[in-house]
């Protein structure tokens, strides 16, 4: 694919980088098949009690049937598998959500339940927890870079949809990205390794790899967690000059993104606990 230099896009912003440290009546000849009845509607509630969905919408935890709000929650594992890894290819499969983002992680904008974003301040505000990832200032960029971590060390992300902003701020009139992040193991390490190869027509090979490895320190007491990702996904945009049809830029539209993060997590006592997390994202395009 070519484009004259007069009408390619207008130039992103070479690097971004974000740092946080951070529930009757009946007949007698029939009370036989309502006992009956009655057993198999009492198996199907323990069944489904076994498989309640938590959610933090409302800044505590809750069941997601008693959220007053359009949430969605999702194990990242479900989606991995399946190739999607950032928050451009989720968003794509939810209704009342879109992202624009030209195929770059971490770079675009987000609107929901029918709030465009018209202006520099965003209109979807990005939660890692309960710490905000955006700005209301318009001089941050906030409308147009945001903190995608689905290929970090994270326990499930919820997408709140519609204005939240009596509990989110300003930032959240359209809705709310949460990413939950994986408590550090406490017993036994655990770690994951993940690569994801893929290639680009008149593009080139797209490569992903992540790993995240967590350990306790002391025994139910403390612990940490260590987790990365490397991104390099190649563009297919050449950018040639106007009239001539030189070569000015070959794959004009290649990005690399990395990350990585550490969490850390000590039980001071059966009702305190203390948690840090920082981390690190920056994105190239190229």
């Amino acid at each position: 694919m070519k484009i004259c230099k007069s009408c390619s896009p207008s130039k992103l912003t070479n690097k971004v980088r974000r740092l946080v440290l951070l529930a009757s009546c009946s007949v007698l000849g029939f009370v036989p098949e309502l006992v009956i009845a009655q057993d198999v509607a009492n198996e199907g509630q323990e069944k489904l009690n076994t498989d309640v969905v938590v959610v933090t919408a409302n800044r505590r935890e809750q069941n997601l049937q008693d959220v007053a709000a359009s949430v969605v929650s999702v194990d990242p594992k479900e989606f991995k598998t399946q190739g999607l890894t950032d928050l451009g290819d989720l968003i794509a499969y939810m209704p009342g959500i879109t992202l624009n983002n030209n195929g770059v992680s971490g770079v675009g904008s987000i609107s929901a339940r029918g709030v465009p974003q018209s202006s520099s301040i965003p209109v979807v505000g990005i939660y890692v927890d309960d710490v905000p990832f955006t700005s209301n200032s318009g001089y941050a960029a906030g409308s147009v870079y945001f903190y995608d971590g689905l290929l970090g060390d994270v326990e499930r992300i919820e997408i709140v949809k519609g204005p939240q902003g009596t509990l989110y701020g300003a930032n959240a009139v359209g809705g709310v990205v949460k990413y939950i992040s994986r408590d550090p193991a406490m017993e036994e390490i655990r770690g994951e390794v993940g690569v994801d190869l893929s290639s680009t027509s008149r593009g080139g090979l797209n490569q992903i790899y992540n790993g995240r490895l967590s350990a306790p320190i002391v025994e139910d007491k403390m612990g940490i967690t260590v987790a990365g990702y490397y991104e390099d996904r190649r563009g297919y945009v050449d950018v040639v000059e106007d009239g001539t049809g030189n070569l000015l830029n070959k794959d004009a539209n290649t990005t690399q993104r990395f990350g990585f993060s550490v969490d850390f997590m000590a039980k001071l006592s059966e009702r305190a606990t203390f948690k840090f997390k920082g981390l690190q994202q920056q994105t190239d395009c190229l």
